[in-house]
């Protein structure tokens, strides 16, 4: 896999608490920021959302319980997984996808309440 553009973490300060905390800290843009890095700060509050809602709000409640047994159900690599909850690779729309039918309406609720 090639390195990512960015790591959606990188915005988060610290960075440890993307995908952990809410409410979390995020960078601030200032003059000097770009249109590019600016969308970059949005998709990773976004992904944070997401990340939250799963780690947070749907695993301990779920039948998987653990981000292995998720993983497996998703017929995702579980290491792509990690590190796409703790922000250290970008999350794709068929994530995404895979994630809103298993998971349905609350993923909606956590997209919507993003920082963005």
């Amino acid at each position: 896999m090639s390195n990512p553009r960015y790591m959606p973490r990188s915005f988060v300060i610290p960075p440890r608490d993307f995908g952990r905390r809410k409410p979390t800290d995020w960078r601030e843009p200032d003059s000097s920021w770009t249109p590019l890095e600016i969308a970059q700060l949005e998709a990773s509050q976004l992904q944070h959302q997401i990340a939250y809602g799963i780690v947070e709000e749907y695993l301990p409640h779920s039948e998987f319980r653990t981000i292995t047994g998720l993983a497996a159900h998703l017929e995702m690599p579980y290491d792509r997984l990690q590190r796409m909850l703790n922000g250290r690779i970008v999350m794709a729309l068929e994530d995404i996808s895979r994630l809103r039918k298993l998971i349905g309406t609350p993923l909606d609720e956590w997209m919507r309440s993003a920082d963005m």
